[in-house]
């Protein structure tokens, strides 16, 4: 079992970054394990990241099962064992000290006291009530200021008070087929505009399609004249765009259910570190196509899911962006709702953003269609709706008036 949680922290970024950052890892390990582990670490110093399952499987030799082993149950059980190995010598020590006469008992008390303390729970910092004022005035100031990202749509983000903000998430609800990836694209697209570092991660569309929708967003070209026959003009376009919006970003495809939460901070990471930028958001089209959590309860797992994705977002204080499907009702209704979302209403109560996107025969006749703020924790504007100008051929949603 030993071997088996420590194959697993190994392989998982964030319980390997939180293991080694609070307690370290050698102290419970056997002579052939701290061999390995000091192979692994040279590997992972070397490599900044963690091991994938290929590369852990050829260093332990043998495949081993961890199927039922989560990051939680993991973590608490190796530290478990750190804790009871740590005063089981600890209690031998003083023991044979005590026995042979050596024993030195103020250093004894010493270590006893710095024990107690590694091994009770802390209380946190914490900040006094009424002290700070200017600090959290500063901040909020901030807020509005700095860490908005502009959506691209003038009066969603009048609506949204002032765009998408860093530390938050947000989801987009609408039914298959009407628009969700076109949004998200659109985000894609006004955050570059603001000098912006987006991280694009899809686990539907490939790396290519995505980049051809969004050029195809940045010159305004429907499928059909977005052809080598319009060469000149498309360089030209896209050349114009990023010589004045000089945004960066990383548009990366992994098959469906076969990255988690954990997968995106390691690679948000590396990529950081590839452009020498720090990322402002992070787009996952879609949701409910991450990888679960472990568990046979699909609600608990769903909702570990959203409240690991937003715990990402406020301790990395970055917006991530995503989407999720409607149920069946939500397919023929005027107007998808919070009734409408699919699966776990845990979506909508962990999210701080929620918006909905409704269109109508009539409005699809016309080029138009509704966004609706169904949530926005922070900032208000509930059950405000905004019509906008969609125009699916050049993936463009704008606001009325706009020229695409």
């Amino acid at each position: 079992m030993r071997d088996e949680i420590l194959y697993k922290v190994l392989t998982d970024q964030t319980l390997y970054t939180a293991f080694v950052k609070s307690v370290g890892i050698v102290e419970c390990l056997n002579k052939n394990q701290k061999q390995l582990y000091k192979k692994i670490t040279v590997f992972i110093d070397d490599n900044k990241r963690c091991l994938t399952e290929q590369e852990a499987v050829t260093l332990f030799e043998k495949k081993l099962d961890v199927g039922s082993l989560n990051t939680e149950f993991a973590f608490d059980m190796v530290l478990d064992e750190i804790r009871k190995e740590k005063l089981r010598f600890w209690i031998l020590d003083v023991a044979e000290g005590i026995e042979s006469n050596t024993i030195d008992y103020e250093k004894t008390y010493k270590e006893l006291a710095t024990m107690k303390e590694k091994l009770e729970v802390h209380i946190p910092k914490g900040k006094v009530i009424g002290e700070g004022q200017e600090e959290i005035l500063d901040m909020e100031s901030a807020k509005v200021k700095i860490d908005v990202l502009k959506t691209g749509i003038t009066a969603l983000d009048i609506a949204l008070f002032g765009g998408c903000h860093k530390g938050e998430l947000g989801f987009l609800i609408a039914p298959p087929g009407r628009g969700k990836s076109t949004f998200l694209i659109n985000l894609v697209y006004g955050f570059l505009q603001q000098r912006k570092t987006v991280f694009v991660l899809s686990n539907e569309l490939r790396t290519e399609a995505i980049l051809s929708r969004l050029y195809r967003r940045i010159v305004g070209m429907n499928r059909s004249e977005f052809t080598s026959e319009h060469k000149v003009e498309v360089l030209k376009g896209l050349g114009n765009f990023f010589r004045y919006a000089k945004g960066h970003g990383i548009i990366h495809y992994v098959p469906v259910n076969s990255f988690s939460v954990g997968d995106i901070k390691s690679w948000v990471t590396a990529w950081e570190n590839k452009l020498g930028l720090r990322a402002d958001a992070v787009i996952i089209d879609y949701f409910d196509r991450l990888r679960k959590p472990y568990g046979d309860d699909n609600r608990l797992k769903l909702r570990a899911l959203v409240d690991s994705l937003r715990d990402y977002a406020v301790e990395k204080d970055i917006f991530i962006g995503t989407a999720t499907q409607s149920n069946r009702h939500g397919l023929n209704a005027p107007l998808v709702t919070e009734e409408h979302v699919g699966e776990a209403f845990s979506k909508i109560e962990s999210a701080d953003v929620v918006l909905s996107l409704s269109q109508d025969k009539k409005e699809r006749d016309v080029g138009k269609a509704r966004i609706s703020v169904l949530k926005n924790r922070e900032y208000g504007g509930v059950g405000q709706h905004i019509d906008v100008k969609t125009d699916w051929d050049r993936l463009a949603i704008t606001d009325i008036g706009d020229n695409v």
